[in-house]
């Protein structure tokens, strides 16, 4: 895939064109005689009719020569292209090769090799997620601030968006994906206000990006680029200025980075934390299943299945007393019911849960609501809540919003969205928020979901991307000069048309 000056190294699938030239010299040298199945009688013409590659009237001599030379630009005699001039416009998709872009030789023969071959385990130049899902299908994605990053079927990832000088190696802001150098082995990637984090193969947790608070690792540097090895991790979630990851075998939970706020839940209130290896503390034993992070807050879906959340408890939903947790504190635990997924905003939360004999299965929302953003009537007080029948997934919940897969209707899915609308974030075709969850515009399926600040970005079954919202930055890599975008589009590279 080739989606800005970046290049990618291409298999080369060279078709010949001599052909042409083939097919040409048999008719002169044979004296027309060309033959198929049981007709013996070739094509004649009595000089009007003479086809135009062959006419007398054309100054072309008997060996076919207009006169003109292989390299002047003009197509001549049995040459099959010839500059950018090619005989019967031919394409990479025509020759019955994936797309891509056609070149002519200085033999004036057809050049395929930037033809793309498709499921070689390269998303090469020409293939798109669309065109080649095998390479080049979205198996990741992420919505930050004010950039997005995808991961690809090939183990390459793709940011775009702005930049601030630090996130890609001083970079321009781009509003189209570009590639980030140095890995083929990427799993999962998380964006945060201005850092990124990404899972390996070798179940690795990388990150580049600021680092003032510590929230891209221990390299002593304000900014980290190139992507910088932090801790071993199997899942890594990013919070505005903080990180947290799952580590592998024992699953336990590390965060490191911003803590004032005791998001990182090791039982401080220290500013800055730059070392991994912070063991989140958990009196009640378990395994952590995932981990979600909002601005200044961190949640985990323990294999005992229940929630527990830790950092700003401005709104009252970790505990009603209002205080900052620098430690885990437990929101969902009933003896009948498990949770199944949860997702973090700035001031709310929303999760799953069924009961433990998998009927009856729902979602509730609790928090601060001045959007609208839990689900009920926006208000000011310290803390809403709502419950919504049937399971709603994948569940995102950004700064001031939330959207859901609704699946009480197995085979009808139905994204939704609810909140504030002021950027188009809710993907309904205005800008109006609302509480009442309402229809994404053009999606009904989502595999993924990821929820910025002010945009989203899914990954649609198909394994092609669509982003809509906040664009001022690029952040929704359409190309688009547009500031804002109140429905879904295609990130440049990333899917096919919306």
């Amino acid at each position: 895939m080739h989606l800005s000056g970046i290049s990618k190294p291409a298999n080369p699938a060279e078709v010949s064109m001599k052909y042409l030239g083939w097919i040409a010299a048999a008719i002169l040298i044979g004296g027309g005689g060309w033959s198929c199945g049981s007709d013996p009688s070739p094509p004649t013409d009595s000089g009007s009719g003479m086809d135009a590659a062959f006419d007398s009237g054309s100054g072309m001599d008997a060996a076919g020569d207009s006169g003109s030379a292989c390299g002047d630009g003009v197509l001549g005699g049995v040459e099959a292209c010839d500059g950018t001039a090619f005989r019967d416009d031919p394409t990479c998709t025509s020759l019955g090769l994936p797309a891509g872009t056609l070149s002519c030789t200085a033999e004036c023969e057809v050049d395929t090799s930037s033809c793309a071959v498709c499921d070689d385990g390269i998303c090469s130049d020409g293939e798109t997620s669309a065109t080649c899902v095998q390479d080049c299908g979205v198996k990741s994605i992420a919505a930050g601030r004010t950039h997005s990053c995808a991961v690809l079927a090939d183990g390459s990832l793709w940011c775009w968006g702005a930049w601030d000088g630090h996130r890609m190696g001083g970079a321009p802001d781009t509003n189209v994906p570009i590639r980030v150098p140095g890995h083929d082995d990427v799993v999962q990637v998380t964006a945060g206000d201005h850092h990124t984090c990404f899972t390996t193969t070798a179940d690795e947790v990388w990150c580049f990006g600021a680092n003032g608070f510590g929230e891209s690792g221990p390299t002593p540097s304000h900014d980290v680029f190139p992507p910088a090895m932090v801790t071993a991790g199997v899942r890594v979630s990013a919070g505005s200025n903080h990180t947290c990851a799952i580590e592998p075998v024992a699953n336990d939970v590390v965060c490191w980075g911003r803590g004032d706020y005791g998001q990182r839940g090791d039982g401080q209130f220290s500013t800055r934390q730059n070392a991994p290896g912070v063991v989140v503390p958990d009196a009640q034993t378990s395994a952590a299943r995932d981990v979600q992070l909002g601005r200044h807050v961190s949640c985990l879906v323990l294999d005992a299945d229940f929630v527990r959340c830790w950092g700003d408890n401005t709104h009252g939903w970790i505990d009603r007393d209002r205080d900052w947790k620098n430690a885990p504190y437990t929101i969902f635990a009933l003896p009948n019911a498990r949770a199944t997924s949860v997702a973090v905003g700035d001031s709310h939360v929303c999760f799953n849960f069924q009961r433990s004999d998998g009927t009856n299965k729902g979602m509730v929302c609790a928090g601060g609501n001045a959007h609208g953003q839990v689900g009920t009537e926006p208000s000011t007080d310290v803390v809403a809540s709502a419950g919504f029948d049937g399971e709603r997934r994948p569940l995102v919940a950004g700064f001031s919003y939330s959207c859901a897969q609704d699946l009480s209707v197995p085979e009808s899915p139905n994204l939704q969205c609810w909140g504030d609308n002021y950027f188009g974030q809710l993907g309904d075709g205005s800008f109006d928020a609302h509480y009442p969850p309402g229809e994404v515009v053009g999606i009904d399926e989502v595999a993924a979901l990821s929820g910025g600040t002010d945009h989203v970005c899914a990954i649609l079954p198909d394994e092609t991307a669509r982003c809509w919202g906040r664009n001022r930055e690029g952040q929704l890599g359409n190309a688009s000069p547009e500031r804002a975008h109140a429905t879904p589009v295609v990130p440049v590279g990333l899917g096919g048309t919306p």
